[in-house]
């Protein structure tokens, strides 16, 4: 067996597997993809802004996406959270700080968070419970006024 017949038997296979699955290279993310990054880069620029309406909007788009996970997506909810009770939208900020609750890593924000939205229902001892709790997970977090 001559050794272009050996080449070719050896790399046939390879060719096969490379024709069979494609060569298609990616050129970048998708439409979807930066649509999403936009979202969620206006929704911290109007949180930022203290355009409480626009980022709940941008942020929702993100989140609604479910294509955030892990810190991109707790980020994603604590700012909007943050956006909704600055907004005077409780009952939102509520929904997002209870998911929240089951396990985030930034706890200490979360619990400000909720810290800030217990004042603004009025109730002054469950915002300084959060805010305590928030001290014992990070001394340095930043609490709303009035705690």
């Amino acid at each position: 067996m001559s050794s272009s017949t050996r080449f070719f038997k050896a790399v046939s296979p390879c060719i096969l597997v490379v024709g069979l699955l494609g060569c298609e290279s990616q050129s970048g993310p998708s439409n979807q993809d930066v649509s999403i990054a936009a979202s969620l880069d206006s929704g911290y620029l109007f949180l930022e802004s203290s355009d409480w309406e626009a980022a709940d909007k941008e942020l929702t788009i993100a989140l609604d996406s479910k294509t955030l996970s892990g810190d991109r997506y707790e980020e994603a909810l604590i700012a909007r959270a943050t956006a909704r009770v600055r907004g005077d939208k409780l009952d939102g900020a509520a929904e997002d700080i209870a998911i929240l609750e089951q396990g985030a890593g930034a706890m200490d924000r979360v619990l400000a968070v909720k810290a800030e939205m217990l004042l603004k229902k009025g109730d002054t001892a469950g915002a300084k419970t959060a805010a305590a709790e928030a001290k014992k997970v990070n001394s340095k977090v930043e609490l709303p006024k009035g705690l």
